[in-house]
């Protein structure tokens, strides 16, 4: 009978522990996620908070943040010299904040078993050990470790509690971590997420940076901070996020947000050859008031009293596009047009004042376009379009014969998403390898004017550093059926920028600090 009870308690007691096991995995104790390693940003601060069921999603995020925020981003680039450690790992949380004028950096990760026992000791996994030759470990403080490389520190730190393993730009943001786990407290863990089924999710707050922009413009804000909250899942080769913005009726008064009307997608509308990027939204009334700033000031006194038509002319739909092809110098770029349909008689009183007040003097003759009345098109002293119908005006930097019949294309082509949707707050449509290579030549450009002696007011090395983050991304949809939500789909191509070589300005040594 004993026996029988012993057989009876061991076999229930195996089956809870299959239930515990299949519920939490290898979560440490009390089934703590890592996301609970990661503390709660300062109110106010901006911030990006990443979660995921790998770090497959988060290690492109932070090779480009390292490239974009150069010098004060370096423990991402610290980071990367780890990759082989994070083959196959599980879940991940991270988070890069900017609070006291300085970047902050926490990451939490569930490591292979045998990588967080190494690591616990201050060693590397032997199958590790072999691709981190140069890199070693020093022990700070009884369990807490800074990464060197050649025997000099990097600026990255980490412990391991609980089997997960903790990631910091110093020692003392390990050490908060190691509070926020323990004590279960004054972490992000509680964030409301959209779509939970999916496996990655983000936060982000501006920290009232758009308000404060928004106000120094003369654009009606008060102080406030914007959050976005997001998740995506994706497949070999495309895949889907959904968004959600909160704090707009908060910073900008409802006169305002109420004024952010829709736009008709038309799918009839076409493009020129080659397609780089094109956004569809509507323009508020009330925006011409922008251009009253100091800034703007040449431009409207050039208008010769034209403000009337100026503040009836910009109001409504807008589609903005780099497509077809101009010339700068021997490169040859994406054109930029402009479209603002529904303009009617006044779309074509402003090309007539264009040509006739503004480049009269300049441009030797008009070239017409077939079904423009109004305007047209020059290619000297570079090619310029200004053409208006009753039922659009057009307005670009854009070679001619970019804009012949047989160059166009519908947009579904380009973007079969965004088919049969009648009206939305927002569209957009991006190749990025397009804007890539369209980076590097503008680089090329900026280099070549250089060495004649003109200033384009850009760098050529940021240039490329950013066609090379852009690198192996596809084509991007981004629809925002009302303000505020809205989702974008990718498809990768499997194009690259080109082989230009990269700068690498992020070179690491011990004077960094965090």
């Amino acid at each position: 009978m004993r026996k029988g009870l012993i057989s009876s308690g061991v076999l229930i007691a195996a089956f809870f522990l299959l239930i515990i096991m299949a519920l939490y995995g290898d979560r440490g104790p009390e089934g703590r996620h890592p996301f609970s390693a990661i503390p709660e940003p300062a109110n106010g601060a901006l911030f990006l908070y990443f979660e995921g069921k790998n770090t497959e999603e988060f290690l492109p995020l932070s090779r480009t943040a390292a490239k974009i925020g150069g010098r004060r981003t370096r423990a991402f680039k610290a980071l990367s010299v780890l990759s082989p450690l994070f083959e196959s790992a599980g879940e991940t949380a991270a988070l890069l904040t900017w609070e006291g004028n300085s970047v902050h950096f926490f990451m939490s990760a569930k490591l292979q078993q045998e990588t967080t026992h190494a690591l616990a000791e201050g060693r590397f996994p032997r199958e590790a050990a072999g691709k981190l030759r140069d890199i070693s470990l020093h022990e700070t403080s009884p369990g807490l470790f800074v990464v060197q490389r050649n025997g000099m520190p990097l600026p990255l730190h980490f412990g391991v509690r609980g089997g997960i393993s903790l990631f910091a730009s110093s020692q003392e943001k390990v050490e908060r971590m190691i509070v926020a786990l323990e004590k279960q407290t004054h972490s992000i863990d509680n964030f409301r997420k959209i779509e939970q089924r999916w496996p990655n999710h983000i936060l982000f707050s501006d920290g009232g940076l758009l308000s404060g922009v928004a106000s120094m413009e003369g654009l009606p804000a008060t102080k406030g901070n914007l959050i976005i909250s997001a998740a995506w899942r994706k497949e070999a080769s495309e895949g889907r996020m959904e968004w959600r913005i909160e704090g707009l009726s908060e910073i900008f008064p409802p006169s305002f947000v109420e004024g952010l009307r829709s736009v008709r997608l038309d799918d009839g509308h076409s493009f020129p050859e080659p397609l780089v990027a094109a956004a569809g939204f509507n323009i508020p009334d009330g925006i011409s008031a922008f251009f009253d700033h100091e800034r703007f000031g040449n431009l409207r006194e050039h208008w010769d009293n034209g403000d009337k038509l100026f503040r009836e002319v910009l109001p409504g739909p807008c589609i903005l596009s780099l497509c077809g092809s101009s010339k700068f110098l021997v490169f040859s770029l994406p054109g930029i047009l402009l479209e603002l349909p529904e303009r009617g008689w006044r779309g074509e009183a402003f090309v007539d004042r264009f040509w006739k007040r503004e480049w009269s003097a300049l441009v030797p003759g008009i070239e017409k376009i077939d079904a423009f009345p109004m305007g047209g098109t020059t290619a000297i002293p570079f090619s310029i379009l200004a053409a208006a119908n009753f039922r659009i005006l057009q307005l670009g930097l854009i070679d001619r014969d970019a804009l012949r019949h047989e160059r166009f294309r519908p947009l579904r082509e380009y973007a079969p998403t965004l088919e049969n949707r009648e009206n939305v707050f927002f569209w957009a449509y991006l190749d990025i390898p397009k804007i890539a290579s369209a980076l590097q030549n503008l680089a090329k450009t900026g280099r070549m004017a250089e060495k004649m002696g003109k200033n384009l007011r850009m760098s050529p090395n940021a240039l490329f550093q950013a066609a090379k983050a852009l690198e192996g991304l596809g084509t991007l949809t981004v629809v925002m059926p009302v303000p505020g939500e809205g989702f974008l789909e990718w498809r990768a191509t499997g194009e690259r920028a080109g082989d230009e070589p990269e700068q690498d300005d992020l070179v690491l040594t011990s004077q960094d600090s965090f």
